[in-house]
C-alpha cells in the first residue's frame, strides 16, 4: 500500500497536486488549502490514502500529517460519507472544529457543511462519537497547537461573512503559527484575520 510520497511538486491548486517521483508525476486529491499553499518546484511529503471505487477504480488522496489522513479515513466509514464528503467536511470544518462538533453533538456546525443536513450531520456525530475517542486516544494522533481557540475564531469569522474554505485556511494557518497553549484569543484571532487581508 503506497503510505506516503516525497517528491516536487509539479502542479497545484483547485483540490488537485501533482508530485514528480523521479519520472513518474503522481496526481492526488486533497483539500483545497492544501493544494494552493503548495508551489511549484517545493520538495514536499505527502500522507497519502488510496480509495477503490468499482466503477471508477483508483483514486489517491494526499494530506498534509497523519491525523488528517486517520481522520479522513474515519469519516469515509461513516454511512454515505464518500472521499469527495469527507475531503469537503475535512476542508470546510478543519480537524480541530469537526472532533470538536462531534464531541459536542454540534448538528449546527456539522450541517454547515455543503451537502450535509441535519438527519445526515446526527449520523456522523453518532456514528463517529466512539470512533473519535478512540482516536484521541491514540499517541501519534496530534492536533495541531491553537486547537483551544478554533472555535471562537471560527465563529468571529462566519459573523464577518468569510467562507467555510477561508475561514479554514484562516484558522489552519493560525494554528500553525501558534505558540502553544500560553497563546491568547486575541493574538490567534489577529493572526487569522492577517492571512485573510493578504489573501482574499
Amino acid at each position: 500500500m503506497l503510505d506516503q510520497i516525497k517528491g516536487i511538486v509539479l502542479a497545484s491548486g483547485d483540490g488537485k497536486v501533482v508530485v514528480q517521483l523521479s519520472q513518474i508525476g503522481i496526481a492526488l486529491s486533497c483539500q483545497v488549502p492544501v493544494a494552493e499553499r503548495l508551489a511549484v518546484g517545493q520538495i514536499v511529503v505527502i500522507y497519502t490514502y488510496m480509495h477503490w471505487n468499482s466503477e471508477q477504480g483508483p483514486s489517491l488522496f494526499g494530506f498534509d500529517d497523519l491525523s488528517q489522513r486517520a481522520l479522513f479515513i474515519t469519516l469515509i466509514a461513516c454511512s454515505g460519507i464518500g472521499p469527495k464528503m469527507g475531503l469537503a467536511i475535512l476542508e470546510q470544518l478543519g480537524v480541530d472544529n469537526l472532533i470538536l462538533a462531534i464531541q459536542q453533538h454540534d448538528l449546527k456546525l456539522l450541517s454547515s457543511v455543503s451537502g450535509i443536513g441535519i438527519k445526515k450531520a446526527e449520523q456522523i456525530a453518532v456514528q463517529l462519537k466512539h470512533k473519535i475517542d478512540q482516536l484521541l486516544a491514540k499517541p501519534d494522533f496530534v492536533i495541531a497547537p491553537g486547537f483551544g481557540h478554533s472555535q471562537q475564531i471560527r465563529a468571529v469569522l462566519n459573523s464577518l461573512n468569510y467562507t467555510q474554505i477561508e475561514i479554514s485556511s484562516a484558522i489552519e494557518f493560525a494554528n500553525q503559527k501558534s505558540v502553544g497553549a500560553e497563546e491568547t484569543f486575541d493574538i490567534a484571532l489577529r493572526r487569522a484575520l492577517s492571512f485573510l487581508s493578504k489573501n482574499i
